[in-house]
């Protein structure tokens, strides 16, 4: 590589990380939200997905019904994500033997390359899954971090967007634990 080209790309990557630093601070410091936890009957399913696991085997959310999940969308190089991973890790370690689990879908270009230094920097005890490029949601997610409340039907109860407080996601996780599973009617 011509030295001209390293200095250009240099000067470019001076100039990405300067504008990443300015977004960040001046972001603000907790997730902005789609409003309170839904009620019950207002609540969507949450799309059927199925992936691969950076521990290995897949991930399913049919295996996963009867839980209260916390899905959340993140990025090794996303500071927001960095920041709020430590209390993601609280927050499913307080509330899994109570039928709760966070799980991190990385949206990193190369999962498989970051993540696994990732996960063992941050003692990331939850499941941490690779979109694969049909995986549909990812699409759908327009920052980062993104996380999506599900119940225990696996309906969407609420979204969060930007970094999320332990403190915050306490109340709405408590609130979805205690609520009275639905059965189905007999026909």
């Amino acid at each position: 590589m011509a030295e001209s080209d390293r200095a250009r790309r240099l000067k470019l990557l001076v100039l990405a990380a300067a504008v990443g630093v300015a977004i960040y601070a001046f972001m603000p410091k907790h997730a902005a939200t789609s409003g309170p936890v839904k009620a019950a009957s207002a609540r969507k399913a949450i799309p059927e997905f199925a992936l691969p696991a950076a521990s290995g085997g897949e991930w399913k959310v049919a295996d996963n019904r009867g839980k209260v999940i916390l899905v959340n969308f993140w990025a090794t190089w996303c500071p927001p994500c960095r920041r709020e991973t430590p209390e993601l890790v609280r927050i499913h370690d307080k509330y899994a033997q109570r039928g709760f689990s966070v799980v991190g879908i990385s949206l990193d270009d190369n999962p498989e390359s970051v993540v696994p230094r990732f996960v063992e920097q941050f003692k990331m005890s939850y499941p941490v899954l690779y979109p694969t490029a049909d995986f549909g949601m990812a699409a759908e997610v327009q920052s980062l971090p993104t996380t999506v409340l599900v119940d225990r039907q696996g309906r969407i109860a609420r979204t969060y967007l930007g970094a999320v407080s332990e403190d915050m996601l306490a109340g709405d996780i408590e609130q979805l634990l205690q609520e009275r599973p639905v059965v189905p009617a007999a026909n």
